[in-house]
Order: C-alpha cells, then sequence, then structure tokens
C-alpha cells in the first residue's frame, strides 16, 4: 500500500515544486555564484558563466550587458578599494551608481530582498485572514484596504491629542 502511495505522491510533488521555481530561484545557485557575486563582485573570475547563471535565475536580465557592467565594475579602482573598505550592503546601496550599473544593481536588489518581500507578502495576507475571521464576514475591498492599512502600519495615532484639539462645534 505505501509503495503505490508514494507512486501516486510523487509526480504531484514534483509538479507542485516546478512552479515554485518560477517565483523563487534555487536557493543552492543563489548561494554558489550570486551569493559571492553580491559580497565582493570583484572575485567573480568567469564573467560568462556568472551571466548566464544570473539570466538563468532572473529571466529578465541581459547576458550581454550584465557582462559588460561587470567587466566595467571591476575595471574601476575606486569601486574596488570602497568594496575592500565596507560592508557588501553598504557597497551596494552607497557607493555603486545605479546609473552606470543598472543591470547589475538591479540582480544585487532582488537577491537582497528577495526573502524580506516574500515574508512581508506572507504577513499581509495572514493579517488579512485574521480580519476577515475576526469581523465574521466579507467587508468591501474599501473597508478591507482600510483595517489593512491601521494593521500594518509602523504609525500610531495620538488619540489624547486628536481628542483635546477636536472642534466640538462640528
Amino acid at each position: 500500500f505505501m509503495l503505490k502511495q508514494r507512486h501516486f505522491c510523487a509526480p504531484r510533488c514534483c509538479s507542485v515544486e516546478s512552479p515554485l521555481y518560477s517565483y523563487w530561484p534555487d536557493p543552492v545557485a543563489l548561494e554558489d555564484r550570486l551569493q559571492r557575486f553580491i559580497k565582493n563582485p570583484f572575485l567573480v573570475k568567469d564573467v560568462i558563466a556568472f551571466s548566464q547563471e544570473a539570466a538563468r535565475i532572473y529571466k529578465w536580465v541581459e547576458i550581454s550587458s550584465l557582462q559588460m557592467e561587470l567587466v566595467d565594475l571591476q575595471a574601476d579602482v575606486l569601486l574596488k578599494g570602497k568594496c575592500e573598505a565596507s560592508d557588501h550592503t553598504s557597497f551596494w546601496l552607497q557607493a555603486v551608481p545605479k546609473t552606470t550599473f543598472p543591470g547589475l544593481f538591479k540582480v544585487v536588489e532582488h537577491t537582497l530582498t528577495m526573502f524580506g518581500s516574500t515574508y512581508s507578502c506572507e504577513s499581509a495576507f495572514s493579517t488579512v485572514n485574521m480580519i476577515k475571521n475576526k469581523l465574521h464576514y466579507s467587508p468591501t475591498s474599501e473597508h478591507l484596504h482600510a483595517c489593512l492599512r491601521m494593521a500594518v502600519t509602523p504609525l500610531h495615532p495620538k488619540f489624547q491629542t486628536l481628542a483635546a484639539n477636536a472642534n466640538f462645534s462640528h
């Protein structure tokens, strides 16, 4: 019985797994090349293999322009000094000009924010489910938007100050 069940489930698990890679790249590939590139782009020796790997992970990457940008970045002695003197996040956000290296910057930006944005989306969906369960009905889009905004915003209204400044003639 277990053997039959395993043969029944295996193709379905693979069919679920493959669409997930369209949303999130293979973490092993990210660990190998892109993470090393983000930490120090001057250590990338095989520019062609790196750009092909980036294009495989991110379908929007133009291989030739990414190769040229990486070669230009590696030729910049000032940026190399800044890379060695700072951490990788500060290097990419403060030292590397976005306009000069737009392709490289976009690859770095997508890689660094990938899991943070996933967390934000999951958190928002959980909040929406909690709001709907608490209200026991399906709210309108406007009402749900207002509730979600109040639930996820980091701002906290000062109700005492607002009440003290209220105009009671209205």
